[in-house]
């Protein structure tokens, strides 16, 4: 099988900017609503592998915010590197892609000072500022 025909897919670029399309879709499709739907869930699944929704837009006037990208960009750039250097089938890479997005994510909400709340979207199927 020629490795190079998948090599978009390989890249951790390629997922973080596809998870967060599909998520900016989702959120302009009512998605933060106002109480929890399937949309919602789904969405908040996505956003499990999104570190800056649309709600990020508001918080990028805090320094912590500004910092957050920094470090976000740099673990990017490493993380593709580490995983260019091993020899993984497409399958795993993909899932190693997915599982850096969830640790970034969960990252860049702990230092933005927003802990967790990807996770709370996710398990409320709605936005925690919009729900009950």
């Amino acid at each position: 099988m020629n490795e190079n025909k998948f090599a978009i897919f390989r890249s951790v670029w390629f997922w973080w900017l596809l998870t967060t399309a599909v998520y900016v879709i989702l959120g302009l499709s009512r998605f933060p609503g106002n109480t929890p739907s399937p949309l919602g869930y789904i969405a908040g699944f996505l956003g499990l592998f999104v570190p800056y929704g649309l709600m990020s837009l508001i918080l990028f006037f805090s320094p912590l915010a500004w910092f957050s990208l920094v470090v976000f960009i740099i673990l990017m750039i490493f993380a593709d590197r580490k995983l260019n250097r091993g020899n993984f089938s497409l399958g795993k890479r993909i899932l190693l892609n997915l599982l850096i997005l969830l640790v970034l994510t969960t990252l860049v909400d702990l230092i933005r000072g927003t802990a967790f709340v990807s996770w709370i979207i996710f398990f409320q199927g709605a936005h925690p500022y919009h729900c009950c």
